[in-house]
């Protein structure tokens, strides 16, 4: 007589993968969009079904057992079938598929991502593209969080893949009379004693640069925007920073641009869900961000 066959839940399989891969229930559950508590009850769930233990479980985190280490590779096979049957499904069926959904740092949703979902509409004609905005640290949190699906930061949450894209050197704003922007650069030591203007969730970018909070700053102004940002710099608020590649020069009246001494750079990351990728909207975007320049061709995720 044949046994029963265990029941095994596509979710259960995305769930053990991802607790292996980050070392953690919480940042798998993270990762899918579900609660800690939620994801331990369906890892147990899972093995019971399978009367095995799947995870060492220790104050650290988890690991494999030698069992699940085994089962891993089929455990990925499965899942990525389904996958793919879903998405022959769709196409046959002609039903629109869900937006991609990008989320973006201001500077990059305003002037570069409408750009890019153009170039990949073109590349994908049947492909439906939606761009959130926030800041550095608020746009990796929706992919752990299952909001998004690709996100443009210099952030890079635990648990996720991510790739690099090139660096851009940070250039100081200020109005052309202020003083200090007479020399044809500025100090990091003397951006450091002046109040900014920080625009779009900037702080974990600037906060290095600055001695990474050691000192408390009293003087700094945060805005949601970047228009916001400049006009604050107009009225004598305080210096601003951007990147060079995504500074709107269409918007320089009464400012001026000058880089700093040393130069600092920022480097931006595609931030995703490993089953993103294995959707192959990934691969998609960066082919488009190759064509922009945004990345050297065949660079491989991090």
């Amino acid at each position: 007589m044949t046994a029963p066959l265990p029941k095994l839940t596509l979710g259960q399989l995305r769930l053990l993968l991802a607790a292996v891969e980050t070392g953690s229930v919480g940042a798998a559950a993270r990762r899918l969009g579900l609660t800690q508590s939620g994801a331990s009850q369906a890892l147990a769930a899972l093995e019971r079904g399978l009367g095995v233990e799947l995870l060492v479980r220790t104050r650290g985190g988890v690991t494999a057992t030698a069992i699940a280490e085994a089962l891993l590779a089929d455990a990925a096979d499965a899942v990525a079938a389904v996958d793919r049957i879903a998405a022959r499904a769709r196409a046959a069926s002609g039903r629109p598929e869900r937006p991609l959904r990008i989320a973006a740092i201001p500077s990059i949703a305003e002037r570069a991502l409408p750009g890019w979902c153009r170039r990949l509409r073109q590349l994908a004609p049947t492909l439906v593209t939606g761009a959130f905005e926030g800041g550095h640290g608020e746009v990796g949190d929706w992919i752990a969080r299952g909001l998004a699906d690709i996100a443009v930061t210099s952030v890079v949450p635990e648990g996720l893949a991510s790739v690099a894209l090139r660096p851009e050197a940070l250039l100081v704003v200020g109005r052309r009379d202020d003083p200090d922007l007479r020399p044809a650069s500025l100090p990091v030591a003397v951006l450091a004693r002046r109040p900014l203007v920080l625009a779009g969730g900037c702080e974990p970018v600037v906060e290095p640069l600055l001695g990474g909070g050691a000192v408390p700053r009293t003087g700094d102004i945060t805005t949601a925007g970047l228009a916001t940002a400049l006009e604050m710099v107009r009225q004598g608020q305080g210096l601003t920073l951007f990147a060079e590649t995504s500074f709107p020069r269409d918007d320089l009246d009464g400012l001026t641009i000058r880089p700093l001494d040393p130069p600092v750079t920022r480097t931006l990351h595609l931030v995703f869900r490993a089953e993103t990728a294995e959707a192959g909207v990934v691969d998609l975007l960066l082919r488009v961000l190759e064509d922009e320049g945004w990345r050297a061709a065949g660079h491989k995720p991090d």
